[in-house]
């Protein structure tokens, strides 16, 4: 079923949101982030959906 308010948040090493982009059911969607502009450096990319952080990661952007 699909989640509500499902979505990918872009945080920053303090917790600050970002981005925020529309999502589908994780395991069923590939979503491409646009990067270009953000400075190098760690980041985090959590999916949120029903209210709740149901995965998160950390990434690199060069």
């Amino acid at each position: 079923a699909r989640r509500r308010g499902a979505a990918l948040q872009l945080l920053d090493l303090q917790g600050r949101i970002l981005q925020s982009h529309p999502a589908g059911r994780i395991d069923e969607v590939t979503s491409i982030l646009p990067v270009r502009g953000l400075p190098a450096g760690a980041y985090v990319l959590r999916y949120v959906a029903d209210g709740q952080v149901l995965a998160a990661e950390r990434v690199v952007v060069r």
